[in-house]
């Protein structure tokens, strides 16, 4: 398996309020808070996605995965098992050098759920 060495905000275009650089702020819409998916994680997990979101505008969504860096910028510990999930329900990806940026998947929704069943 190969060395992981960024993380992307899935569909991070529908965060940004323009295109352009020098993001000083992103969209938050509040539908998130009745999203399955976002509903079920732990409050360590939602704020690490938040912050990680904040870091996609910082770096035009190519936050270096670094978890010394991401640990202190982000005030918190123990994050690998939280980007393990943020990935497993497709709000971000992590990238190796090797792999080219490209426009993923939408993130699994409460309504992608109900559709399944």
């Amino acid at each position: 398996m190969s060395k992981k060495n960024y993380i992307i905000i899935t569909n991070f275009n529908k965060y940004q309020h323009y295109k352009g650089d020098n993001m000083v702020w992103c969209k938050l819409y509040v539908k998130m808070l009745h999203d399955l998916s976002f509903i079920e994680l732990d409050g360590k997990t939602k704020w690490i996605f938040i912050g990680l979101l904040l870091l996609a505008c910082e770096h035009k969504n190519n936050i270096v995965y670094n978890i010394k860096y991401l640990e202190r910028t982000l005030n918190t510990n123990n994050i690998i098992k939280s980007i393990h999930i943020l990935e497993q329900i497709k709000l971000i990806k992590t990238l190796s050098n090797s792999e080219e940026y490209e426009e993923y998947d939408e993130p699994i929704t409460s309504e992608k759920i109900l559709e399944n069943k």
